[in-house]
């Protein structure tokens, strides 16, 4: 019998590499990048809400005390005309960037709602339920999986969210 280290060898010295295909990123699924990738982007590209629910600034929400809903914010909108102040809150749905002065987001399941006024729950934690910018990918980031791996549908979305059409493979 030959040794594991001897037949590894073998294989590698009589094996040739294959040419580089360019091919667009829907059909790079079970294929393997030819080069390393780096993001073109920052992923997510600014703060956003992970959930739907409302921004407030955390040292305001004490338990039983209302907060005044100033405004809302829909993913695609100007957060700049959406900001906070103290004692306020501000309507986001999922996606949405978040505006000047919110450093929390509450469910809108964990949140009493009558008119303008909403009552929290329970206190919210600074960071809560925010996506920072660059939080899954940073701009100029090497994907370390070159080679390594056939990608799968969760590398082919890294792939299309760092900006890329297509990959050598």
């Amino acid at each position: 019998m030959i040794a594991f280290d001897d037949a590894r060898d073998t294989i590698l010295r009589l094996s040739m590499p294959l040419g580089v295909e360019r091919r667009v990123l829907s059909d790079l699924l079970g294929r393997v990048l030819s080069a390393p990738v780096t993001s073109h982007i920052d992923l997510p590209r600014f703060d956003n809400s992970g959930v739907d629910g409302y921004g407030v600034r955390a040292g305001d929400t004490i338990l039983g005390m209302p907060l005044r809903v100033a405004s809302g914010v829909a993913a695609g909108d100007d957060p700049a005309e959406s900001g906070i102040g103290p004692g306020e809150a501000v309507r986001v749905f999922t996606g949405a960037a978040i505006p000047e002065g919110v450093d929390a987001v509450v469910m809108q399941e964990d949140v009493f709602r009558q008119g303008d006024q909403i009552r929290l729950a329970s206190p919210a934690e600074v960071g809560q339920h925010i996506r920072r910018r660059a939080s899954e990918v940073i701009l100029n980031s090497l994907d370390a999986r070159r080679r390594r791996y056939q990608l799968c549908r969760r590398l082919i979305h890294w792939h299309q969210g760092s900006g890329a059409t297509n990959r050598g493979l």
